[in-house]
């Protein structure tokens, strides 16, 4: 339940009035294209995504620069992704890990899981900055329509 409202501002008087719920769909406006995987291993820990946390993936573009679950070469990985002319570069949020670059001619063999969108762990929900606070470097966001389906 949503018991009432709070200040980010000065102090006001406390007022408790019922405003209604809030659910999953509420925060997650594409619930029904939703989907989350598991976290194994540690590349992702500087985006505070963790061994053993679940992310949260929305069947969506990847902007250029965001977050998001990639397939390649039988393989999947959650990094953020960055498209160029050089090609696509995954870079892990971790500086122990190498970025894993793949080459234009080979683009086919990569397919778009999903987007990132927030992850669950035992502390709790958290959900990812608005795509307006990650840089874009001026490319085009990575298309899930440009791969091939599975």
């Amino acid at each position: 339940p949503v018991l009432g409202e709070i200040t980010a501002g000065v102090l006001q008087e406390a007022v408790g009035a019922n405003l209604g719920n809030i659910t999953l769909g509420t925060i997650f406006p594409s619930l029904d294209r939703i989907f989350a995987l598991r976290v194994r291993g540690q590349s992702m820990i500087g985006a505070d995504i963790h061994d053993g946390d679940y992310v949260l993936l929305v069947d969506d573009d990847i902007p250029n620069g965001g977050i998001g679950a990639v397939l390649y070469d039988g393989e999947t990985s959650l990094k953020r992704v960055y498209m160029d002319y050089g090609g696509l570069r995954l870079e892990p949020a971790n500086p122990e890990f190498d970025d894993i670059r793949i080459d234009p001619d080979i683009f086919e063999e990569v397919k778009i899981l999903g987007r990132y969108i927030g992850h669950v762990n035992k502390q709790g929900l958290y959900r990812t900055p608005s795509t307006h606070q990650i840089s874009t470097r001026n490319y085009s966001p990575f298309k899930r329509d440009l791969w091939p389906s599975a």
